[in-house]
């Protein structure tokens, strides 16, 4: 299940950098991609890590590497991400689901789909929604 509000590690591995249509001279122009983090409704470093990782791991690796894995391939790989992220001091959110301090069960808050979201953005005409 993704965190409320966000993109499931899969959706995230599942970004393509250079998507279906772009012509062979726009494909040469891609130099890379960026992954924002507006972090005005997180309220400490500990909430920007539950937020950021490890879907920050998945992002890494589409855009780092050529031909990247299948997600279940990611998904093996990701527990030893876990641990060292661990080591590090990363309060990640566990594959296996947000610890009992990660989570507020006074506040559910209001998830909203990706399709809404994506919605939300074009009513912006900002382009379309990306990881």
């Amino acid at each position: 299940m993704p965190p409320a509000g966000g993109e499931s590690c899969e959706d995230v591995h599942a970004f393509d950098p250079e998507p279906d249509g772009l012509t062979p001279g726009e494909r040469s122009r891609v130099i890379g991609a960026r992954c924002n983090v507006w972090t005005e409704h997180m309220d400490s470093p500990r909430a920007v890590d539950y937020m950021v990782f490890p879907r920050l791991c998945a992002f890494a690796e589409v855009v780092w590497s050529a031909g990247w894995a299948p997600y279940p391939d990611f998904a093996g790989r990701l527990e030893s991400h876990e641990v060292r992220l661990g080591a590090l001091g990363v309060e990640c959110r566990p594959a296996a689901g947000p610890h009992l301090w990660q989570s507020r069960p006074d506040a559910p808050g209001r998830p909203i789909s990706k399709a809404r979201r994506e919605a939300m953005v074009a009513e912006f005409g900002i382009g379309g929604l990306h990881p």
